[in-house]
């Protein structure tokens, strides 16, 4: 998972490398220090939330 965009030191948008889609991680400190491109695990973050594209 890649970082594509830091909101502040604790929320962070994320693209997953193996389906692309985009999550926003929540966690203390996951952004502290990080820019867009890096790499980041997310089994560390607190919070992870997904989009759902689903229709009925």
């Amino acid at each position: 998972m890649r970082i594509a965009r830091v909101f502040n030191n604790n929320i962070v948008l994320a693209i997953d490398d193996n389906n692309h889609t985009e999550k926003i991680l929540w966690g203390k400190g996951v952004g502290f220090q990080k820019k867009s491109g890096d790499q980041i695990n997310p089994a560390n973050q607190d919070k992870i939330f997904v989009q759902d594209t689903t229709s009925e």
